[in-house]
């Protein structure tokens, strides 16, 4: 009786655990932020994978490429040509820095999961 209990007991931690990892999964995550109207030096940017060396597309001036150079639940970090972004992701707000030159602009978060 008691190795049942103990057999039922372990089936119900990892059958826990499991669930729990599953809920984290996602098949499909993007992230856009909209500046169009805050002054930033392009309209959009759009990043479909977040991991280091992912790359996000921009639509505006050259180059249209950004590469994720860091990223954590907080902020995301990408080089774009010799410009460097910092975006916050809850809240849009986007720092550029480009020959040491910071600059803020409050981009609209539009985020997508599958």
């Amino acid at each position: 009786m008691s190795n049942s209990l103990v057999g039922l007991g372990a089936i119900a931690l990892i059958a826990v655990g499991s669930l729990r990892d599953c809920a984290s999964l996602t098949r499909y995550q993007n992230e856009t932020y909209e500046c169009q109207g805050a002054n930033a030096p392009f309209e959009r940017v759009t990043f479909d994978k977040l991991s280091i060396g992912k790359q996000g597309k921009i639509v505006g001036p050259e180059p249209t490429k950004t590469t994720i150079t860091f990223v954590s639940e907080d902020v995301l970090i990408a080089d774009w040509g010799r410009t460097q972004l910092s975006i916050k992701r809850d809240t849009g707000a986007l720092t550029t820095i480009q020959n040491g030159i910071l600059r803020t602009h409050n981009c609209k978060v539009m985020k997508f999961r599958m």
